[in-house]
């Protein structure tokens, strides 16, 4: 059985061949775990905050929370703006 962020990182490289913005939501999900290991870290050991693999965990953390955010916004976004052009048209589906 595959871990879960191999399954991701695959998702997303068929996702980037169909020029989705899903593939940001799937690339981004893996490095979402720095802010696990960030919070982790400053659970288990002291002082973990005033290091330089804290401050790394936390941008890799954050650079993955980017990414999903904005591939979903780029996904959902589009779907709002398609019910809306079906809206004035007068096509309910």
């Amino acid at each position: 059985m595959f871990p879960l962020p191999v399954v991701a990182i695959v998702a997303g490289i068929v996702f980037a061949f169909r020029r989705s913005s899903l593939s940001l939501v799937c690339f981004g999900y893996p490095l979402t775990f720095g802010m696990l290991s960030a919070l982790i870290g400053c659970v288990e050991i002291d002082d973990y905050v005033r290091t330089t693999a804290f401050a790394i965990s936390v941008v890799i953390g954050m650079v993955g929370v980017g990414l999903m955010t904005t591939g979903l916004w780029k996904a959902l976004g589009a779907r709002t703006e398609l019910i809306a052009e079906q809206a004035v048209d007068g096509n309910p589906h």
